[in-house]
């Protein structure tokens, strides 16, 4: 068996039945410009660079031991990701993050910190840059007990301290700004402090078995820098952030998206005072929400309501919104779960304002009318996915998709999400899939124990299909009476790479499958294409077909890949 990019199966692992057919295949012939111009619009340019892809997966690279860190990262960066997402946890960074009486410390100073709590955090970011990969770090989930109203801990999110959390994002951004290094301990070094209920509550979920994994200091010399902030995650989630709603029923008023602001506010301008040349990401929201006062706020009346503006844009008489400058931003962050729905499953007229995959137009034009109001920056316009994901098990109650079906439906969301200009980076949430915690996380019974199922890889490690497409995807669909578009996406690392396109007729075997392409020459088959890069190529709508992608492995040998059918027209 042939083991390639961190373990997806190749063709030397199939049957000598399965792998390509070199056979001749007819070409298209002079129709293939006929082709082209029989399309409703325009083609697609026959090759461009693929969206930066980011990852989170902070059970596997914050709490491991350092050394399956490193695996994992090589493994990310061998699998042509290029930006990890890594999580710093306020509530367990703060010292006494579960007390209700704030401790007398600079908070903006990373040194009045306790450092051995960070050495997970430090030991990431310096792995990740040591690789090649950059890193986004989410500022907070969850705060400190003494920096909101809750009368306890773990996972405090009431009525976040805005003051606070500049300070501590001042903090975050001093210490990854690529000139500070962390402090030489006092000899002899002082007892740890105990493990506060957060990191234990941590601990538990990714399954350290309630103990802290022993980590080793981070390098001498100042710490790397880190490129992306992201003020919270998901502040339109009633799991993550609360208030929601100033009470329930239809009038309830959204409360949220004033809380979010004032941090917003105060966080931005401190992380840029420290580093102008970062980016921070604001938003970071839920794709749904709930229209009755229970539950999250919808992503599009939470953006709204951020820029004080209403359903029809006009703008909100508040004393909060009175004067109110555009909201700073470097992008807009979010997560256009579809729930397990189809890619282009778009929200429904009764929940107008969710923002699903299939609805990244609507939020990206919701986003420039509001820069164009003055509302939010410019800089806002720019939409970053920053996590996304199909489950191959089931939870809520919906069905759980194959394994196949996942593989599938990844590829057509990215072909979907590069369709959209103001998308600039896609998202795949988790490597290894989170299984079910020690502890109960919350009362909600299809998550209870904080386990998800979107990795490219079961609990155990065992690769799902997905693992493979995430390295070279393919994606068909009909593009009118005549023509079938095939999409690929490819992670092989830059540089010309050689493809095979096949078709299977019902009942046939694989052949080559002539294409053509715009401004590109009629292929018979086989194309040479940038390893990094997306493609498309078009070829006659033969009714029952199926396709599949090749590529060639280290070893030479052709690797088949996951064959798809294609879509109907319209799709």
């Amino acid at each position: 068996m042939i083991l390639t990019f961190a373990g997806v199966l190749t063709a030397g692992a199939l049957p000598a039945a399965a792998r390509p057919s070199r056979q001749p295949h007819p070409t298209i012939g002079a129709g293939g410009s006929g082709l082209l111009a029989s399309l409703p619009s325009p083609p697609l340019p026959a090759q461009r660079p693929g969206l930066p892809t980011l990852m989170q997966d902070d059970g596997a690279l914050l709490f491991r031991p350092v050394e399956d860190v490193r695996a994992t990262m090589g493994q990310l960066r061998g699998l042509g990701v290029d930006i990890v997402r890594l999580t710093a946890n306020w509530a367990a960074l703060a010292p006494a993050g579960d007390s209700r009486a704030r401790p007398s410390f600079d908070a903006t100073n990373p040194a009045a910190y306790d450092q051995d709590a960070w050495r997970s955090l430090d030991n990431a970011v310096s792995i990740a840059n040591q690789v090649g990969l950059g890193v986004d770090i989410d500022i907070g989930l969850f705060a400190p007990v003494w920096a909101t109203t809750d009368a306890s801990g773990p996972r405090a999110r009431t009525n976040i301290d805005a003051r606070e959390y500049a300070a501590f994002a001042t903090a975050i951004a001093r210490r990854y700004s690529g000139s500070w290094a962390v402090p030489t301990p006092p000899s002899p070094a002082p007892a740890p402090p105990p493990v506060s209920p957060e990191q234990q509550l941590l601990n538990e979920i990714f399954g350290t078995g309630g103990q802290p994994v022993a980590q080793p200091p981070p390098p001498p010399g100042p710490l790397p820098a880190v490129q992306i902030f992201t003020l919270w995650n998901e502040p339109n989630h009633d799991g993550l952030f609360r208030p929601q709603w100033s009470a329930r029923g239809r009038h309830a008023r959204a409360l949220s998206p004033g809380i979010y602001r004032r941090m917003v506010l105060a966080a931005y301008p401190a992380i840029k005072a420290i580093d102008p040349g970062s980016r921070v990401l604001i938003g970071n929201t839920s794709s749904i929400g709930s229209y009755r006062g229970v539950g999250g706020v919808p992503p599009l009346r939470f953006l709204r309501e951020l820029a004080c503006v209403d359903s029809r844009f006009k703008p909100l008489r508040t004393q909060a919104c009175a004067g109110l400058a555009p909201l700073p931003g470097d992008g807009w962050a979010h997560h256009p779960y579809t729930a397990n729905f189809p890619p282009d499953t778009r929200s429904t007229p009764a929940t107008p304002d969710n923002a699903r995959l299939a609805d990244l137009p609507r939020l990206s034009a919701t986003l420039d009318r509001l820069a164009a109001m003055g509302r939010i920056s410019q800089g806002d316009r720019d939409i970053y996915l920053t996590e996304f994901g199909y489950e191959t098990q089931s939870v809520f109650g919906r069905k759980a998709l194959s394994a196949a079906t996942q593989a599938r439906y990844l590829t057509w969301a990215e072909y979907l999400a590069a369709r959209v200009p103001a998308v600039r980076i896609f998202a795949q949430f988790l490597l290894r899939d989170q299984p079910p915690g020690k502890v109960r996380l919350s009362d909600n019974p299809s998550r209870a124990f904080g386990q998800w199922y979107s990795g490219l890889e079961y609990a155990n490690g065992v690769p799902k299909v997905s693992l493979s497409t995430f390295v070279a995807g393919l994606y068909a669909q009909r593009q009118s009476a005549r023509v079938t578009m095939l999409y690929g996406r490819l992670r092989l690392g830059s540089g010309p790479h050689r493809i095979l396109l096949q078709r299977q007729l019902r009942g046939g075997s694989w052949s080559p499958v002539a294409t053509v392409a715009r401004g590109a020459p009629q292929s018979a088959g086989e194309l040479s294409v940038d390893g990094r890069a997306t493609f498309v190529r078009y070829t006659p709508y033969v009714a029952g077909a199926i396709y599949r992608l090749s590529y060639v492995n280290l070893d030479g040998s052709w690797a088949p890949q996951l064959p798809v059918g294609v879509l109907p027209l319209g799709r």
